[in-house]
């Protein structure tokens, strides 16, 4: 096909955006949408080969996937290649089998499923994920099995009624994401059932142009607003959107329809055309395959590396990339794509040997466990070996619609029913080591905990999901209702809830939650706490333990053989951050027993993360069964000191 420079130039509108948010430049916060531009060009370029072939009956299946491996397999294996060794050298085991795990679905273009049953796009931590990017790939190339051979099934059936069914397809597939965007986001933004209606909007695009190649009665004035328009819609979700966006369901249509307009109007005979026919777009244009391969590693090895990069740090990432990006498109995308220097045997042969050595490798990688017994000492296995959450967090733990309710609530040991253990995902082990701590007294223990739910009583209004409010209110009713139960426990990831997550700000102290929700979130806290004592319940607020800079297999793989005294973070940034509760305890009843895990983790220099081989953590925020046993014991070392002595003591 004859080439076209602004499409160049619009390849390079798709992945700057992508390269400057993965970087977290926060004003490129929509720059995920460059993606969806990638497909609708994809769509667009291989549909208008397709057709072509299809038209002078010279169109070869066999053909078509060689043109395939050609474009995209060089450089992904490349860029693996060199990812696996840096990765080998850098990771610890636990997430090196977790990236190798990742090249194994690589290697059978299945990595977006991979990426939506492990995590979410715009969770924190996938950005140390090397080989996240590689989910679009798979949508691609799950695409391509099936639409060539669509193409050439109903091709007897002439292009209308091709375009006709295409456009069916594609409204459904849209109108699927639409639902998806908020009742399955994870799967809508990974699969291809919700991402196909995108390429197909190209391929209909070059069905357009195919059908009016020959057609020039759209008025100058038009198509140069409709190109200038396309452009816009390109640019202006990129810092529109963020990742609160639904996606990609509706809002996904302003940057892809933008994208149709620029191939369809912005000629090189258009002033849009021409800026995006410029030299330097062109350029990064030509490297933007080899750009986007690269990006994600490169600031994936140097987030696991440097704490916190900072914008200059990115900077220099950023054009480190364009560097690696420019040998990579000179020296194997090119070579690879010309078939006069390396035949097409020669390309399935390659392909299948890649193939097999990915899936060797990733295998490889996977059964030893990220290669443990090589990269750990025998110290380090033994602490690792206690970074375990509670047995009972699957069984107990809840969140959704359809939560666990109050009455069904697990309870632990057997005995007289005294204890209940309330608050969110941190409530889950303290109430596991609470039950191993009273087993000696035969007390019974009752675990009630919903997922990601801040404390809610007492609002009338909140932004909180409707299940966690209509769960923490029945949670607590049953509380003050059951007179067995004595003592309350109350534990949040509060700091959290105050002021937002630690992940990806740190060494920053977080400040995300506006002052009026904080301070609601507090208030709700407080008439928690004040409702249970007005119940003659006995209330232990503990408070969230420190959180760690980094997961706790990460600081204990960084520790050396020892593992002795593992630090976690900063005891100076540990009280920054808890600050504002500090100062506003004296708000709660003054029978409250307040339990500050900070006193059992800390020195006035650090807070750690481990102690004598046993790992307090079995991530960043979440304690450990061995973590929780020590705050276990000290509750019922104050219960114990705090209740009345037995008839005829002193």
């Amino acid at each position: 096909m004859k080439y076209r420079a602004e499409i160049d130039g619009l390849r390079a509108f798709a992945v700057i955006p992508v390269i400057l948010f993965h970087a977290g430049f926060s004003s490129f916060s929509g720059g995920f949408i460059g993606v969806d531009i990638f497909f609708v060009i994809s769509g667009f370029l291989i549909t208008t080969i397709i057709i072509s072939e299809l038209d002078r009956k010279n169109f070869s299946i066999v053909r078509f996937y060689e043109r395939r491996a050609r474009r995209i397999l060089p450089a992904l294996v490349f860029m693996i290649i060199i990812s696996s060794i840096v990765a080998t050298r850098l990771f610890a085991p636990s997430d090196l089998e977790d990236y190798f795990k990742s090249v194994l679905s690589v290697s059978v273009f299945s990595s977006n499923i991979f990426f939506w049953q492990s995590s979410g796009y715009f969770d924190t931590a996938v950005e140390l994920k090397p080989l996240l990017h590689t989910w679009s790939l798979a949508v691609e190339e799950q695409y391509y099995l099936i639409f060539p051979v669509l193409l050439m099934v109903f091709w007897k059936f002439g292009k209308k009624n091709i375009a006709l069914l295409i456009a069916v397809i594609a409204a459904s597939s849209l109108a699927l994401a639409e639902v998806g965007s908020t009742r399955f986001a994870s799967a809508n933004f990974y699969l291809l059932p919700t991402r196909a209606w995108e390429l197909l909007l190209g391929s209909l695009t070059a069905f357009h142009v195919a059908r009016h190649a020959d057609d020039d009665s759209t008025h100058r004035p038009l198509k140069e607003a409709l190109g200038w328009i396309g452009v816009a819609l390109c640019v202006a979700p990129v810092f529109l959107y963020d990742a609160s966006t639904p996606f990609p369901g509706i809002y996904a249509i302003p940057p892809t329809v933008g994208a149709c307009l620029v191939i369809v109007f912005a000629s090189g005979r258009t002033t849009a055309g021409r800026l995006l026919s410029t030299k330097p777009l062109v350029w990064i244009g030509l490297v933007s395959y080899s750009a986007y391969l690269w990006h994600q590693p490169i600031f994936a090895f140097a987030r696991y590396q440097i704490e916190g990069p900072s914008p200059l740090v990115f900077s220099g990432l950023i054009l480190a990339t364009l560097a690696a990006a420019y040998l990579s498109w000179r020296f194997v995308e090119k070579p690879f794509r010309s078939p006069q220097a390396l035949k097409a045997p020669f390309i399935f042969k390659s392909s299948a040997m890649a193939t097999v050595a990915m899936v060797t490798v990733g295998t490889i990688g996977f059964a030893t466990h990220g290669f443990e017994s090589l990269k750990s000492t025998p110290q380090q296995r033994e602490a690792l070996s206690t970074a375990v959450n509670s047995p009972k967090r699957s069984e107990c733990h809840t969140w959704g619609d359809d939560y666990l309710p109050a009455d069904q609530s697990c309870e632990y040991a057997t005995g007289e029913l005294k204890w209940a253990v309330f608050g969110d995902s941190h409530a889950v082990e303290l109430a596991y080591s609470l039950s191993q701590e009273l087993a000696p007294r035969n007390d019974r223990v009752k675990h009630f905990s919903f997922s990601a739910c801040p404390p809610t009583y007492g609002r009338d209004s909140s932004d909180e999901e409707e299940s966690c409010k209509k769960w923490t209110r029945e949670s607590i009713e049953y509380i003050s209702d059951n007179e067995s139960i004595e003592n309350v426990i109350i534990t949040y990831r509060i700091y959290s809830a105050l002021h937002g997550n630690h992940e990806n700000i740190y060494p920053d102290v977080p400040d995300s939650v506006p002052a009026r929700e904080r301070d609601a979130r507090w208030q709700s806290l407080v008439a928690t706490v004040e409702h249970l004592s007005q119940r003659k319940k006995n209330v232990l607020l503990v408070l969230q333990a420190p959180e760690l800079k980094r997961p706790i297999y990460q600081l204990i793989m960084r520790d050396g053989n020892k593992v002795q005294r593992v630090a976690g973070m900063k005891r100076s940034w540990w009280n920054e951050r808890t600050s504002y509760l500090r100062e506003r305890l004296g708000e709660l009843p003054k029978s409250t027993i307040v339990i500050d895990p900070t006193h059992l983790l800390c020195d006035q220099m650090n807070c750690y993360a481990a102690r004598d081989r046993t790992a307090y953590y079995f991530d960043d925020n979440h304690l450990s069964i061995a973590g929780a046993r020590l705050i276990a014991h000290q509750i019922v070392q104050r219960v114990s000191a705090s209740a009345p002595p037995p008839d005829g003591g002193t």
